[in-house]
């Protein structure tokens, strides 16, 4: 961004008709707007851009300035919260990673999401608990799959059991689920029932069961199926 922007730069970078010109203005300004470089002066006018950005009738302008602020510490809140509401395709990268959206923004903006704004949320580096369990009343497959295969969700036994109690014939849940790298044992148990041979050593090995545990569980498991094959002949 040159220094210092002035009152025309800005007329001229906002009434530019070309849509291409207008999403790369807003790159660069984004990108330098995260920087240390600027001058609290420089700084004002560039975040008087980006709002002004921010009601660009062009999603590809917005979804340019969203990709660009995404990680930005120093993006003012509010402007944070405009992106996180814009349609899906703008919202996503902010959901996704901007460090300025707090636990209660994020619960405050579940609510009223999309479910891929909603997945964007469960793939965040850090859940908190309180909001990991909101995801999963959400719901949908797609948000607590994304969700529990996320190292970095905190999930509450009790999360975990009402998502085998929805998802638990679904291998994109279990499959993860395994994989996640502690356990409480009911949950661990009870994935032994829901899972292939393969996953059920992981869980034997990763997760402390007993190995008599697993085969007893197996046996438990085809006794069953043939007691309802038998009573469905």
């Amino acid at each position: 961004m040159a220094r210092i922007l002035s009152g025309d730069d800005v007329t001229r970078l906002l009434n530019d008709d070309s849509e291409n010109a207008r999403a790369e203005t807003a790159v660069k300004i984004a990108t330098d707007f995260g920087g240390e470089e600027l001058s609290p002066a420089e700084r004002a006018i560039a975040e008087d851009v980006l709002r002004r950005l921010l009601s660009d009738a062009s999603v590809r302008v917005r979804k340019a300035l969203a990709e660009s602020l995404k990680s930005c510490p120093l993006l003012p809140p509010d402007m944070a919260q405009a992106l996180a509401r814009d349609v899906d395709e703008v919202a996503v990268p902010i959901l996704e990673s901007s460090p300025v959206l707090t636990d209660a923004d994020l619960e405050a903006l579940l609510r009223e999401a999309t479910p891929l704004k909603q997945t964007a949320m469960a793939g965040r580096a850090q859940v908190s608990e309180a909001l990991a369990d909101a995801l999963v009343g959400t719901g949908h497959g797609e948000v607590v799959a994304r969700l529990v295969a996320n190292p970095g969700a905190q999930i509450s036994e009790g999360a975990l059991t009402r998502v085998l109690d929805k998802f638990g014939s679904r291998e994109d849940v279990t499959t993860p689920l395994v994989h996640r790298e502690r356990l409480p044992i009911a949950v661990a148990e009870r994935l032994l029932t829901l899972v292939s041979d393969a996953l059920r050593q992981h869980l034997v090995v990763c997760h402390d069961l007993p190995p008599q545990l697993a085969a007893d569980v197996v046996l438990q498991t085809r006794e069953r199926a043939i007691v309802g094959m038998l009573g469905e002949g």
